[in-house]
């Protein structure tokens, strides 16, 4: 509503530069068409909106995200509808806190697109999250497919496996050597100002990390503050990613904005 806002009262006569605050969603089908007297400045922040819908204009330091689906997290039980996913780029934004809940993961076998989880700063917190083979808060996504993660907090989550299993927080599983890998169709998982702590997971003779378990290609990292995550066996949990990565500080962050911070070569 603020952007509306601003755009009604501005003086179409003289050169305006709109910055943007935080990431915006717009959910309702809404053409948009700026002339040279509006410039939108993101700053980094993202747009968000229908596919079927037009934005168009100067945007500067601004990503756009046409999207097909948007689902509101506003109670706990709204986690679940993350299941039925509609193939294409899906927004999952987080409009409360969520605490006490216990949930199986979430199974995206046949999924094929970009998911999207924007936090909005609100937290996850004493979640206890099933899996058997995969476990995570996303168990299973296919390699074809990208995750974004923004602004989401993580605490006191525990991650009870019923067999041995890739694991991670975040996600547990980006795919296998079986599935679209062998076409050399691989999308990354970008982690930005997020935070893991207080967590635990049981062990598992398969890969175990801290923001995934089973991964193979790039992961971009900035901002995230992780620390106090570990095993229920008590061993200190600090690989984020499938075992192989140790890092000892609680801050990590990419060298520059654009280089990942992990990179691993295909299989």
């Amino acid at each position: 509503m603020d952007f509306w806002s601003v755009l009604k009262g501005i003086d179409w006569c003289q050169k305006n530069v709109i910055y943007l605050e935080n990431d915006i969603v717009f959910h309702e089908k809404r053409n948009l068409r700026l002339n040279s007297a509006v410039v939108i400045n993101g700053q980094g922040h993202s747009i968000f909106y229908p596919q079927d819908s037009s934005f168009e204009g100067s945007f500067l330091n601004t990503t756009m995200f046409p999207y097909r689906q948007c689902i509101k997290v506003k109670k706990a039980e709204d986690l679940e509808k993350i299941r039925g996913v509609k193939n294409g780029t899906c927004v999952v934004e987080f409009l409360t806190d969520i605490e006490g809940y216990s949930m199986n993961s979430i199974e995206l076998m046949s999924f094929d697109g970009s998911l999207i989880l924007l936090g909005n700063h609100h937290m996850l917190r004493n979640m206890t999250i099933y899996g058997e083979e995969n476990n995570g808060l996303i168990g299973f996504l296919r390699s074809s497919s990208s995750l974004r993660v923004k602004n989401l907090f993580l605490n006191q989550i525990y991650l009870v496996h019923s067999k041995e299993a890739s694991a991670g927080f975040i996600l547990g599983n980006h795919g296998t050597k079986k599935d679209s890998r062998v076409m050399n169709v691989c999308s990354p998982v970008i982690v930005k100002n997020c935070s893991i702590v207080n967590s635990k997971m049981d062990d598992s003779k398969k890969s175990l990390g801290i923001i995934m378990g089973n991964y193979h290609e790039e992961l971009y990292v900035r901002n995230c503050n992780i620390y106090k995550n570990a095993l229920t066996s008590g061993m200190p949990l600090k690989s984020l990613v499938g075992g192989q990565e140790i890092f000892d500080g609680y801050y990590y962050e990419s060298e520059n904005d654009k280089g990942p911070m992990l990179k691993r070569k295909l299989y």
